[in-house]
């Protein structure tokens, strides 16, 4: 997040760029870090009234954030050597309620898409297939309630300093 605080006082293409490779590698590392897609353009919410006082510099920002986003992309797609990218997302199979539309049962029963026909369907999805079924296998077993583990200690959910 200092990172972050810089990227915003000296807002270039070159930091936006190193923000988006930082972000990239970040969603590489950890499946959990997803939430950061959306954190860091709510930042740039927040900050760019006070930083765009003309339509051009507010243009400038703009590509900034998308340049970030892209650069992102492209490293977690290298990070994946692009296997399976672009794929629709009613072709997806997944297991998490959330994502399968469907009730967990135990023992498991098949799999789902809640984007299967609708018009969401055809919608690319520009991150590899195994980084979407990554994140859908995640939220699957934090759904089921897996135990863990932590200095001896097993339970359901976990402590707030685990995440």
């Amino acid at each position: 997040m200092l990172y972050l605080s810089t990227v915003v006082d000296r807002a270039t293409l070159r930091a936006a760029f190193i923000a988006g490779a930082a972000l990239g590698i970040a969603e590489l590392t950890k499946f959990t870090w997803v939430f950061l897609f959306g954190l860091w353009p709510a930042v740039w919410l927040c900050v760019w009234p006070s930083q765009c006082k003309a339509v051009g510099t507010l243009m400038s920002s703009v590509g900034q954030l998308l340049l970030m986003i892209i650069t992102s992309l492209w490293v977690i797609n290298n990070g994946y050597l692009f296997e399976g990218s672009f794929q629709p997302v009613g072709r997806f199979e997944f297991f998490s309620e959330t994502l399968s539309g469907q009730q967990l049962t135990i023992p498991l029963k098949g799999s789902g898409n809640r984007f299967r026909d609708t018009v969401l369907s055809n919608i690319p999805v520009p991150v590899p297939r195994n980084f979407v079924q990554g994140i859908d296998r995640v939220k699957f077993e934090y759904e089921r309630g897996y135990p863990s583990y932590l200095r001896g200690e097993r339970k359901h959910g976990g402590w707030w300093y685990y995440y």
